[in-house]
């Protein structure tokens, strides 16, 4: 590959995963992102257990069961109606 580095657009997991696999492989990256700064937006990501494979791979498993919040119960509702979802159960437990 010739030329500048890579460009990768948006600093949300996805631009960050993509621009930490590409540098770990020897790529020049270049990150973009339009906020000032990194931070929270107010915003939860609920992650499956298969994305835990990559993290794995990005050696960032630890640090991020570190960081993740376990919520104590969850309701499975409908984003158009505000109801819940028809056979979904409530999930009550915790971490």
């Amino acid at each position: 590959m010739s030329g500048g580095p890579i460009l990768v657009v948006g600093g949300g997991i996805g631009g960050l995963g993509a621009a930490l696999a590409l540098a770990r492989a020897g790529y020049p990256v270049r990150l973009v992102e339009k906020a000032r700064q990194f931070g929270e937006v107010w915003a939860g990501i609920q992650l499956g257990p298969d994305v835990f494979a990559m993290f794995d791979r990005l050696g960032l498993r630890g640090a991020i069961e570190e960081a993740a919040v376990r919520p104590e119960a969850l309701d499975m509702r409908c984003a158009l109606r505000d109801q819940m979802r028809a056979g979904a159960a409530r999930v009550h437990g915790g971490a």
